[in-house]
C-alpha cells in the first residue's frame, strides 16, 4: 500500500503535468517569454532562470526571445503582435512600462489597457558606477572631478527613458553637474564599454555590477534605495551621500496580453509563485543583485498605475524625452 508521502508526491506530479498541456493547448507554437534586453544581460539571465524554474514547477518548456532596444518598446510590440493562439508573455521591469510610454514619441501602447499581470518576482535598486576612466572612490570625489573638468561627463544607461537614465538625471540636478547621456541597447553592452574605458560612468540595475564591484573591475559609488543594498552593504545610498531626492526602487514582473483567457493566466501565476521556491532561481537572482519578492497580479497593476503617475512628473521635471 502506498504511503501518504507517495500518494501526495504522485498527486503533485500529476497536477504539475496537467499544467503544461493546458498551456500548450492554447496554440500550436512553443510558449515564448519575451525579454527586452540583449542576450547575457541581467534581464535576459533573470528571464532564463525564471523560465527554467517555472518548467521545473510543472510548466511547459518556454523559449526566451530577446527583443532589445527602444527602452523596452520593441519587446512590448512583440507581445502585441504575437498570434492570438500562442502562449506568449513578457518579462519587463516596471520602468519599461511606466517610463517608456511617456518618453518615447514612437510608443503607442497603453500598458494598463493592453496588458494583464501574471505576477511580479523581484525588486532592485539602481547603482551609479564608475570604470577605469574615473579615479573617484566616492560620489563626492566624482562630483568634484566633473566640476573641475569644466565639461559634461559621459554617463551610460540602458536607454533614453530607462530608470537608470532617470536616476542619472536626478543625480545630475542634485549635484549641479552635467552628465551627457549615452544610451545603449541594454545593460550588457553598456557595461562592456564602461569596463573598456569608452564611458566614465553608468547608471542601471545592480545585475552583474555586484560581481564586478566585488572583483574591483568597477566601483559602485551609490545605490538608489531607501536603505543600503543587501548585496552591497559597503556602498552608501544617494541619500547618505548628500542627495536625498535620488531614490528609486524598480520591480520586475511577467505580463500577458489582455486577450489571454483566465485559465492559462491563472496557471502562469501559480507557476511563477511556485518558481520563487526554486533554489537555482533564487541563487541566480542573488547573484544578479535582485531581491526575490512575489507580487500578486492585482498589486502589480496598482503599482504600475502609481508609477505611471509619478513618472509623468519626473519626465516633465527632468525632460526625459527621446529624439523624435
Amino acid at each position: 500500500m502506498p504511503t501518504r508521502r507517495q500518494v501526495l508526491s504522485r498527486a503533485a506530479a500529476a497536477a504539475g503535468a496537467a499544467v503544461a498541456p493546458t498551456l500548450r493547448a492554447q496554440g500550436r507554437q512553443t510558449p515564448r517569454l519575451i525579454v527586452g534586453s540583449s542576450p547575457g544581460g541581467p534581464a535576459d539571465l533573470q528571464g532564463r532562470a525564471l523560465s527554467d524554474a517555472m518548467r521545473r514547477a510543472g510548466g511547459a518548456l518556454t523559449v526566451v526571445e530577446n527583443r532589445p532596444g527602444a527602452a523596452g518598446r520593441l519587446a512590448v510590440q512583440a507581445l502585441r503582435q504575437a498570434p492570438a493562439d500562442a502562449v506568449t508573455v513578457l518579462l519587463a521591469p516596471g520602468w519599461q512600462l511606466s517610463l517608456t510610454p511617456l518618453t518615447d514619441p514612437h510608443t503607442t501602447f497603453d500598458p494598463v489597457a493592453e496588458l494583464q499581470a501574471v505576477g511580479g518576482f523581484c525588486e532592485q535598486e539602481i547603482a551609479f558606477v564608475v570604470g577605469p576612466l574615473s579615479r573617484a572612490r566616492t560620489l563626492a570625489e566624482f562630483v568634484t572631478a566633473v566640476r573641475a573638468s569644466g565639461r559634461a561627463e559621459l554617463c551610460a544607461s540602458g536607454g533614453i527613458g530607462s530608470l537608470g537614465h532617470l536616476v542619472a538625471a536626478m543625480f545630475e540636478r542634485s549635484a549641479g553637474i552635467e552628465l551627457q547621456p549615452v544610451p545603449y541597447r541594454g545593460a550588457a553592452p553598456a557595461l562592456q564599454d564602461l569596463q573598456a574605458g569608452h564611458v566614465a560612468s553608468y547608471a542601471g540595475g545592480l545585475g552583474d555590477i555586484v560581481r564586478l564591484h566585488r572583483e574591483g573591475a568597477l566601483r559602485v559609488l551609490a545605490t538608489s534605495g531607501t536603505n543600503r543594498s543587501i548585496f552591497l552593504p559597503d556602498v552608501p545610498t544617494f541619500k547618505e551621500a548628500g542627495h536625498p531626492d535620488v531614490v528609486a526602487v524598480d520591480w520586475t514582473a511577467v505580463f500577458a496580453h489582455r486577450s489571454m483567457p483566465a485559465a492559462p493566466l491563472a496557471e502562469l501565476t501559480r507557476l511563477l509563485k511556485a518558481a520563487l521556491n526554486d533554489r537555482p532561481l533564487l541563487a541566480t537572482l542573488e547573484r544578479l543583485g535582485v531581491e526575490a519578492k512575489y507580487i500578486d497580479p492585482a498589486s502589480v497593476t496598482r503599482r504600475l498605475r502609481s508609477d505611471i503617475e509619478s513618472m509623468g512628473a519626473h519626465v516633465r521635471t527632468y525632460k526625459l524625452l527621446a529624439r523624435p
